[in-house]
């Protein structure tokens, strides 16, 4: 759960005198791990600090981490709000969402999704679609399941045979499985209520001989029958 502690900002302004007195590349260099601190803490006030102060979310420190492959990697959700808060979705949803598809990021996938990039792609089936062929042929379970059941109407059954193709020439079994199972779940629920019921025992009724033989008294052989 995300902590959100403000009797910790003297400490952070503090800091932030601190680092003024420090040379460029030494400010960028402990802002950013400051901000990396934050993010595997979960300590959304002051990643939200930290920004303010002028840190880069794809700033590259060090060990080769931006902030936002940090809070991927750490699968810290609200850390990723923060981060990517300042995404334009109209504009650059898509190829950012692209991006980290390639990257393997799930959990910016599923952040980048919920802020609207999946509006955009419920009214272009075949942006969707190709990103989720791109999504197969990376290559992350994760990730293909997200693109598919981003959109509850979204079926992948009628484009299911390009995508088994292409999982497959990039030898991802895992991903084939998830589309087979996915393929199976939608062709059961088309067929659930069409499912035919179990044959249920009619026992026909102790025959009425009276009955019998009034109605062949009164229905001759010779009559006209429709």
């Amino acid at each position: 759960m995300a902590t959100d502690r403000s009797d910790d900002s003297v400490e952070i302004m503090l800091d932030i005198f601190e680092l003024d007195k420090l040379g460029d590349a030494e400010f960028q260099r402990i802002l950013h791990f400051k901000l990396h601190l934050a993010i595997m803490e979960n300590d959304i006030a002051a990643v939200k600090q930290m920004l303010i102060i002028g840190a880069d979310p794809n700033f590259r420190n060090e060990m080769g981490f931006t902030a936002v492959e940090w809070a991927d990697t750490l699968r810290n959700v609200d850390a990723l709000k923060v981060l990517l808060q300042d995404v334009d979705i109209a504009h650059n949803g898509i190829e950012l969402l692209a991006e980290h598809i390639r990257n393997k990021h799930p959990a910016v996938v599923a952040v980048l999704l919920e802020m609207g990039v999946k509006s955009f792609l419920s009214r272009n089936v075949l942006l969707h679609q190709g990103l989720i062929l791109l999504a197969c042929h990376i290559g992350h379970v994760t990730v293909v399941s997200l693109l598919i059941r981003c959109i509850p109407w979204y079926r992948i059954t009628p484009s299911k045979q390009i995508f088994l193709q292409t999982a497959a020439a990039a030898q991802n079994d895992d991903v084939l499985e998830l589309l087979r199972s996915i393929a199976r779940e939608e062709q059961e629920s088309l067929s659930a209520p069409y499912q035919r019921l179990p044959l249920i025992p009619v026992y026909a009724p102790p025959r009425d001989v009276e009955f019998d033989r009034l109605f062949n008294e009164f229905i001759r052989e010779d009559a006209y029958l429709p």
